[in-house]
């Protein structure tokens, strides 16, 4: 298709009259075109969230998870909350991005098998129990402000 507005085919001289009519190079123009693509925004539908495979789930590509609420790019997660790119089986995790195979986390950045670790960023292999934590690798355990 060619020459469409709002979905409507028109033919090309008609086209370039209604945009030369517009006159979008000036602001009144703009916001004259503004306004006509809300109204016709407002008529078209839209997809309130992607999910797949899940239970009581809000927020926006999420799939195979649980009762996860504002949670987006999710996978396999289950009773977690604020979530943002969580990969894999990641259980009862607040408010935490990008976390892989992690339980019990609390505002975590970048946590890769991880156990009841708080406010830490940059965790993997296997932490656990870390509190204030920054680059601990390697089943690193109790820890607290450590680097």
């Amino acid at each position: 298709m060619q020459y469409c507005i709002q979905n409507k085919q028109y033919t090309q001289e008609d086209y370039k009259k209604f945009i030369d009519n517009m006159k979008l190079s000036s602001p009144q123009g703009y916001a004259s075109m503004k306004s006509l693509f809300e109204a016709f925004d407002l008529k078209t539908p839209h997809i309130y969230s992607n999910q797949k495979n899940c239970e009581f789930c809000s927020g926006d590509y999420v799939q195979n998870s649980k009762q996860c609420k504002n949670c987006f790019d999710t996978n396999k997660s289950e009773n977690c909350a604020y979530l943002q790119y969580s990969v894999g089986d990641d259980q009862d995790c607040y408010d935490s991005s990008y976390l892989v195979d992690s339980q019990r986390c609390y505002e975590n950045m970048s946590l890769v098998n991880g156990q009841n670790c708080l406010f830490s960023n940059i965790t993997r292999r296997g932490t656990k129990d870390l509190i204030y934590c920054d680059s601990c690798f390697n089943n690193a355990s109790d820890c607290f402000g450590c680097v």
